[in-house]
């Protein structure tokens, strides 16, 4: 890996100006970072950088949503029902795990080189999945796309930093967050679409050539500018050290120890089994010393608490958990929602998740541009967490009778919501951040938001199996309830006929207004903790001097 400049002097003003020849925008950058004028990229290249930045965001963000319609399918080819969870918990494992990591490479070495090669690993996780001939197979593909999107989520918000002027930032964030949010209906959609006209193997094939298209505009037209990276201060030996490779380690014990009890426990194995109390456990004893690690640790560590003991970015990364566990558990819950209870197909329940969709893009995109112009974000967090706790608590009153108008009525609450606060903490964290602690910044910000997305999956679904467990030998105990769930989400109505097929639904609707329950009191910590920053979270004034010009 590159530990020098891309070839580039020493002088960043130069450097840039060589790169984009005449066209180029300047922006004298403050007097406390020696005053030197920082010339940008002309606005072709930029143009072409934020768009291939966008591209490789919506790769990460489709494969997010696209196997859940697929998971029937595969299950039954391969015959491993057991094993469906871990189609997505293996790749928001390492996603989250690894963010952090990817936010060291990229402060120490070429921003251009560490963004190519994470998503060269996506793409050879891809490649795995789309050739696998086993469950283990597809498994060890998706944690190998995890690693690898786990860099390109937090590398897309790093570059964009030193990419476009500061004012433009908010509108380069925006609109990656709407491309992350349309990538997320197109993965439904899509998902349905190849595993019912050609093959499941289709949802991670098509990620190869848009893979390879945006590897190459970053090779061609992007070069890491002098200020983004410290490698030329740092020895080898240091850089090394500061990766924190005993944190890494603690921090993905602790993480698998929690999915695995999540997943097993009230389903595979009784809660107060020994294994998964040990597990539990252990998930416990494994974060602790993860979290002491990091404090000895200190600029060091994966998760630095200098950058948590600010305001911005520690309040930040708390909404973003919260926000993101209820939002990423409704994408998973509503498609079951529309399927088991309402006999959807999965193409079909991806068309009714595009109110929610759409209203999350376009709520994501004014509120960055407004905050962009207005320079200061509290108001919006706490807009967020009203209008999803009240969006939540419509959601659950849906049950088997509910019509489309309704659904759709609270799908556009529910997105107007999340958007307004789902890529705020990202934009906090780029635009209130030293050139050099930008990439860390982010990356703290990206694992909260990124953890909390296995967390709420993982943690709601646990919820809706257990109550439908317990709740099928009321509403039909000649029954086998493990037979119901090995049946699927848009399998019963195949399974079932009549009477027997009414009391599933039932069954199933008391399971996702438990796992709905846990995302209204999300949403509601998310309104109590947009409180955290300080009134009125204005951009970059009081953290980062370098920005006060914007």
């Amino acid at each position: 890996m590159e530990t020098t400049n891309d070839a580039a002097p020493s002088h960043p003003a130069k450097w840039e100006k060589q790169c984009s020849g005449d066209a180029t925008t300047s922006q004298k950058d403050d007097p406390a970072e020696g005053g030197e004028e920082i010339i940008y990229s002309s606005i072709l290249v930029r143009s072409i950088v934020v768009l291939s930045l966008m591209l490789a965001t919506f790769l990460i963000a489709l494969d997010m949503s696209i196997v859940g319609t697929a998971i029937p399918k595969i299950t039954t080819e391969f015959n491993s029902m057991a094993d469906a969870g871990w189609y997505g918990s293996a790749f928001f494992l390492t996603l989250a795990t690894f963010i952090a990591a990817w936010g060291k490479a990229y402060k120490y070495f070429s921003l251009r080189v560490v963004y190519i090669l994470a998503i060269a690993i996506f793409e050879v996780g891809s490649l795995v999945c789309a050739l696998a001939p086993s469950s283990t197979a597809l498994i060890i593909g998706r944690a190998i796309q995890g690693a690898g999107a786990a860099g390109v989520a937090g590398g897309g918000y790093t570059i964009s930093a030193f990419v476009v002027p500061p004012s433009v930032q908010p509108t380069v964030v925006g609109l990656m967050g709407s491309v992350f949010t349309v990538a997320s209906v197109a993965g439904p959609l899509l998902g349905g679409a190849f595993t019912s006209g050609v093959s499941w193997r289709w949802c991670f094939y098509i990620n190869l050539p848009i893979g390879g298209i945006t590897m190459g505009c970053m090779t061609v037209f992007f070069r890491t500018p002098a200020r983004a990276k410290l490698s030329h201060q740092v020895s080898m030996k240091e850089i090394l050290k500061n990766f924190d490779l005993a944190g890494l380690v603690l921090m993905f014990s602790g993480v698998l120890c929690f999915f695995l009890a999540v997943q097993w426990g009230g389903v595979a194995k009784p809660w107060n089994s020994s294994e998964v109390i040990g597990l539990l456990v252990g998930c416990v004893v494994l974060l602790a010393l993860f979290a002491i690690n990091e404090w000895f640790q200190g600029d060091r560590a994966l998760i630095v608490y200098r950058l948590l003991r600010m305001r911005s970015i520690g309040g930040c990364s708390g909404l973003i958990f919260f926000l993101n566990a209820a939002n990423i558990a409704l994408q998973y819950n509503l498609p079951i929602y529309f399927q088991a209870i309402q006999g959807d197909t999965p193409v079909q329940s991806g068309i009714k998740m595009i109110p929610s969709i759409l209203s999350t893009a376009v709520s994501t995109m004014v509120a960055s541009i407004a905050i962009g112009k207005l320079q200061f974000y509290q108001p919006f967090l706490i807009a967020s967490g009203l209008i999803s706790t009240i969006a939540g608590g419509l959601i659950y009153t849906c049950d088997i009778n509910t019509g489309l108008g309704p659904i759709i009525g609270y799908q556009i609450l529910y997105g107007v919501g999340t958007g307004l606060g789902v890529q705020t903490p990202n934009l906090v964290a780029t635009v209130s951040s030293r050139a050099e602690d930008v990439s860390i910044a982010v990356a703290t910000v990206s694992f909260f938001m990124l953890l909390a997305g296995g967390w709420g999956v993982a943690v709601s679904d646990a919820i809706l199996n257990n109550l439908l467990l317990q709740k099928l030998p009321n509403y039909v105990p000649d029954i086998d309830p493990h037979a119901v769930l090995a049946a699927g989400a848009e399998g019963i109505k195949d399974a079932y006929q009549g009477q027997d097929l009414e009391g599933v639904r039932h069954a199933y609707i008391e399971g996702l207004h438990g796992g709905w329950a846990l995302g209204i009191a999300a949403f509601g910590i998310v309104f109590l903790w947009a409180f955290v920053p300080s009134w009125p979270g204005r951009l970059a004034k009081s953290e980062n001097p370098r920005l006060n010009h914007a």
